[in-house]
Parts: structure tokens; C-alpha cells; sequence
């Protein structure tokens, strides 16, 4: 594993890989995620979900990398005031919010109120490419791992809801075959 890597004060670098959820599957993914921040020569801590976690300014003020099942808010289009300034939990909000990332930039804010205003449909995705570019540019958020939700249908299958960014076998209740 070699030397760990050191602050100013000498002290090892230590990173926080949080969860919120008690799901399993996202305390495996901070497990392997706090070992891989070791293996790199940081001190990675795995925080399991706790009640504690899911307190809103605990949450919001946390230095830590944290495991979420954030949908790709560019697939999913209403969720892009994520990424904007007022969706920022703070303690004049009293830690609402959906930008847990804590990202902010006037650039990005503008864009997005622009996105949501824009009718014509080549514009808005000329929009939706600048905000995009913003966040990868910028590295608003850092994908670390996906989740893969496989599905196989048949055309026979009736009563499919169509989902992004989420198990394709919702509703499946509701399926009938023709």
C-alpha cells in the first residue's frame, strides 16, 4: 500500500465515505469505496447510515464523500435545480435543499433558470449541453460507481412505465402479457 499521504501538519489525510440510507447496497459500495481512498494513500472511513447521517444540517455540513443513488439529474431534467445555489441546504434555509454537493457558481444558476425557460426544442438542448459541459468541466459531482438495472421485455409485454435512471421493473404489478 506504500505511504499514506500527509497535511501541513504531518497528520494523514483522512477521507469520509458517508451513507445516509441504512441500504446495504450502498454501505458495500462506501466500504469498497473508503479501501480504494486507502489503497490511493489516504485514510478512508466508511460512515454506515444512521440516523444520525440523515439529520438535514449534518448532513449539509459534513466533510465527506457521500454514497447516494443520485439519478443523473441531466437524464432526468426537473432535477437540475440540484445544481443550483438556492437548492443549497444552509443554515438560513434550515439545511433544505437537494445540493448536497454544495456546489455554487452564477454560471451554472443562470443555465439552469435559462433551461427552464427556454421553449424551442434545439435551444433548451443547446442549454442542457452548456450545463453538461459545466458540470463535468467543473466536476460538480464524481460518479464513482453505477448501478446497473438490466431488463430484458418482451414486445409481447404490455403495461411497461417507462423509468430512467431506476429499476426497470417498476409497476411490474401492472404488466400483462398479449
Amino acid at each position: 500500500m506504500g505511504d499514506s499521504y500527509r497535511d501541513a501538519a504531518g497528520q494523514e489525510v483522512a477521507v469520509e465515505v458517508a451513507v445516509t440510507t441504512g441500504d446495504t447496497a450502498q454501505e458495500s459500495a462506501s466500504l469498497f469505496l473508503a479501501d480504494s481512498w486507502t489503497r490511493l494513500g489516504l485514510r478512508g472511513i466508511p460512515r454506515p447510515g444512521s440516523p444520525q447521517a440523515r439529520d438535514r444540517q449534518t448532513r449539509a455540513t459534513r466533510p465527506a464523500f457521500e454514497v447516494t443513488s443520485f439519478s443523473a439529474a441531466i437524464s432526468e431534467p426537473t432535477r437540475l435545480v440540484r445544481f443550483t445555489t438556492r437548492d443549497m441546504p444552509t443554515a438560513q434555509n434550515n439545511y433544505r435543499g437537494g445540493n448536497f454537493m454544495r456546489y455554487s457558481h452564477p454560471e451554472l444558476d443562470a443555465l439552469v433558470d435559462r433551461f427552464f425557460v427556454t421553449v424551442p426544442l434545439q435551444e433548451r438542448i443547446d442549454v442542457l449541453r452548456q450545463i453538461g459541459a459545466h458540470v463535468t468541466d467543473q466536476l460538480v459531482l464524481m460518479p464513482l460507481y453505477h448501478t446497473v438495472h438490466a431488463s430484458l421485455i418482451s414486445n409481447r409485454v404490455k403495461n411497461v412505465t417507462p423509468r430512467t435512471g431506476h429499476s426497470q421493473t417498476y409497476e411490474a404489478q401492472k404488466w400483462d402479457i398479449s
